[in-house]
């Protein structure tokens, strides 16, 4: 029966049984307990000096097939089904077993192809043995390979027949062959049964993915049925998402798998020409693209992270997760999936956020990016790219602008939201962090640097790649960072300038925005500008809550009643509240245009890009949203003069300024002037109500 090996080494004597162990509970002892004194052909992988295993195996493993197949020859045997079972799968005794395992196709194939494991694992140690052993020793059948002398040379051939079930008498050479046809006929069958839809949908499934074993081509197959179930469902339903993982899984194993096949063509040539040809085929399968069975997983993960993003991503590991399944997909499936995630977790309240949850926000951004950086460090710049470029809707050529009332066309795409944009802000500013801390810290930068220069479409020159950390951040700063930043804060400002002005003092005291002013950044320019613009919108802000203030305080004085229909002004209407607030508009007022003035009279146009300069926008689209900054800036001048019924400071003040400003005529569209023009002619017909009640 069995007597268990326990030789601790080559030169040390050791009493053949079990050690005895101190303590019961301790699981790394019984682990190394059940690997040295295994039963059955599962050899161990813990690693221990001198001998492993049990050197009675075979003959262990003929006891159990033959008490098996006595009571098998039993009309009554006193073994239960499940006790028989047992002894067949100890011993690869496949009529032992069956029996037990007739409750599901799955059993039955199980079990089958246990035995079939059996089987093959006894026929190559007899290979090996044949090959590495003097002839005399007989691993397995005793102790160190010395067997019972009286064994005969006929009873271990009639121990291999048992042992090596359906494969004894194969030839090592023809294994392989031989075994591919066995699990054919284990499987084509078990496909064929009467089995319900879904049941028989996962059969199909199985039998595959179990043929591809010994025929890889065939692994096609199982990827070409898992995208027919994500794209049409399973009998009629939605696919599961547990499906989904599995196809996922199967498809990364898959490519991964393939990866691995390292033969080189001189390999296969000279392997003959069909092994070489199938192997070929295999290497350059369609299993290595399986962008599109990872998206749908990658794609519920990003909605399941967004949705409970503090949970998922800040407490939780749902941003290593997604990594780990986007590294299977290519650099650019990766990097846009990536960038969904980062999209999806944006605020979609339209107002500014502040506080704790914006804090919150702020971090799990920084999480994504750091752990995006660590993993793919040579995609980190395409990252962000493509992050602009999706809020900025650039890669959809065929998508209208937004043509605004007396604007008309402005440069933006009308897939375009605030709420987008305002997310790409904060992960640009939570990018720079980053950016800034791998730097310092010396981490992935040559990778990184390979990934710059190919968004920038050129290796850097000699002279201008950088030679320390600090270079390498001012190089990210001028060349990405700082262009990706402004062309997205220049389109939310266009889009919707109010938005803009709530998030100024944000962007203001951010990391980026500081160190751009410290380091003299050429694109601080156009910050300075859009600076400029949204001061005059403040501006203008202030000036229209103060003449709200004026005219509520005019209809709230005491009047004396003259009939029907007809308002006279009291002796008090003109109070001292009034005078305050007609005050402090007039204050605004100059403020808004005193604002104005010096960067009309520049001879720099707005938002003229500097030299150099790096933008993700084409130049037709920058030149509109520059049109539509300059006219915006020009009808809210504008409205000062109309609120004020002022015709005479719009010609006197407003007109004279433009004519001799260097740029503002040359900014505007000619449907631009024209809109100006129109509101200018009808300034003296805003009268308001008390120059109405004075006219009479």
């Amino acid at each position: 029966g069995m007597f268990p090996y326990a030789e601790g080494s080559a030169s040390a004597e050791a009493e053949a049984g079990y050690a005895a162990m101190d303590d019961d509970d301790d699981e790394d002892v019984l682990a190394a307990v059940k690997e040295e004194h295994t039963d059955w052909s599962e050899i161990g992988t813990l690693e221990h000096p001198g001998c492993n295993g049990n050197p009675w195996r075979r003959i262990w493993k003929e006891q159990c097939w033959d008490t098996a197949q006595r009571h098998l020859q039993r009309s009554s045997t006193p073994m239960s089904l499940q006790e028989l079972a047992i002894s067949g799968f100890c011993s690869g005794h496949q009529d032992a077993l069956l029996p037990a395992c007739s409750g599901s196709w799955a059993d039955r194939l199980w079990a089958e192809l246990h035995c079939m494991k059996e089987w093959l694992v006894e026929s190559l140690l007899d290979e090996g043995r044949a090959k590495w052993c003097p002839s005399d020793v007989f691993l397995g059948e005793g102790d160190c390979g010395c067997p019972d002398p009286s064994e005969t040379p006929e009873t271990r051939s009639a121990r291999r027949d048992k042992l090596c079930g359906a494969l004894r008498g194969t030839r090592g050479t023809d294994l392989d062959a031989v075994v591919a046809r066995e699990v054919q006929r284990i499987v084509v069958p078990r496909v064929s049964e009467d089995l319900n839809e879904v049941a028989s949908s996962f059969a199909a499934l199985q039998a595959t993915i179990v043929c591809s074993a010994w025929e890889p081509e065939r692994g096609d197959e199982v990827i070409a049925m898992l995208r027919t179930w994500l794209g049409e469902g399973v009998c009629g339903s939605p696919c599961p998402f547990v499906v989904k993982q599995f196809a996922s899984h199967f498809a990364i194993w898959q490519k991964e798998s393939l990866e691995q096949c390292d033969v080189s063509k001189d390999e296969l040539n000279a392997g003959g020409g069909d092994a070489a040809g199938n192997l070929e085929a295999l290497r350059s399968n369609t299993g290595r693209d399986v962008d599109d069975i990872v998206r749908e997983l990658v794609g519920d993960l990003v909605a399941a992270a967004s949705g409970a993003w503090q949970k998922q991503c800040i407490e939780g590991h749902a941003i290593e997760l997604i990594a780990e399944h986007v590294s299977a997909m290519t650099a650019a499936s990766r990097v846009s999936a990536f960038a969904s995630l980062l999209v999806q977790m944006g605020s979609r309240s339209g107002e500014v956020e502040c506080g704790t949850a914006l804090e919150l926000r702020l971090e799990a951004l920084k999480r994504c990016i750091w752990v995006f950086w660590d993993r793919f460090p040579e995609d980190i710049f395409a990252l962000l790219a493509v992050l602009v470029r999706k809020a900025l809707c650039l890669d959809a050529s065929s998508a209208e602008e937004v043509d605004l009332p007396s604007l008309g066309l402005c440069g933006i795409r009308k897939a375009v939201t605030t709420s987008d944009l305002s997310l790409v802000l904060l992960s640009i500013m939570m990018f720079w962090v980053v950016a800034r801390d791998k730097a310092e810290a010396g981490e992935f930068l040559e990778e990184a640097l390979r990934g710059l220069e190919s968004v920038l479409g050129s290796s850097l020159p000699e002279g201008e790649r950088p030679e320390s950390t600090d270079d390498f951040a001012r190089l990210v700063l001028d060349a990405i960072a700082l262009p990706c930043f402004a062309d997205t804060l220049l389109t939310l400002t266009v889009q919707d300038p109010t938005y803009a002005l709530g998030m100024l003092p944000l962007l203001q005291s951010s990391a980026l925005w500081s160190d751009a002013i410290s380091c003299k950044s050429p694109g601080l320019q156009t910050l300075t500008e859009i600076e400029w613009f949204l001061g005059l919108c403040r501006r203008q802000s202030e000036w229209s809550q103060a003449g709200e203030i004026v005219s509520a305080c005019r209809q709230s004085q005491p009047v004396s009643g003259c009939g029907s229909g007809m308002r006279l002004l009291g002796p008090g209407w003109h109070d001292a509240r009034a005078s305050q607030a007609e005050l402090e508009r007039s204050t605004a007022r100059d403020s808004l245009l005193d604002w104005a003035r010096p960067r009309l009279a520049q001879d720099r146009p707005l938002l003229e890009p500097p030299l150099r300069a790096h933008t993700t926008l084409p130049e037709q689209q920058w030149e509109r949203l520059c049109g539509a900054v300059a006219c915006r800036s020009l009808f809210v001048l504008l409205s000062v003069f109309e609120g004020e019924s002022d015709f005479d400071g719009a010609m006197n003040d407003l007109v004279v300024a433009v004519a001799q400003s260097p740029w503002m005529l040359r900014r505007l569209e000619p449907h631009h002037a024209r809109a100006f023009l129109s509101r200018l002619a009808v300034v003296p017909m805003r009268l308001e109500d008390e120059h109405l009640c004075a006219a009479f």
